[in-house]
């Protein structure tokens, strides 16, 4: 795990509770954010992974 990755995860859960909670207040707006949030984070995420994985391969010649 390295930095965006844990970063990700952060973002996605609280884009999860700002969503939440502009479904229980009916705020489009706050739902919005939160989605809008969460896929950032899912985005921050996958880039984590990617480091992750180039950090592991071996160039082949």
């Amino acid at each position: 795990m390295n930095k965006d990755h844990i970063q990700g995860t952060l973002k996605v859960a609280l884009g999860s509770i700002e969503e939440r909670y502009g479904q229980l207040t009916g705020s489009t707006r706050w739902r919005l954010s939160g989605v809008k949030r969460q896929v950032v984070g899912q985005t921050q995420r996958l880039v984590g992974s990617a480091r992750e994985a180039m950090k592991g391969a071996t160039l082949k010649r």
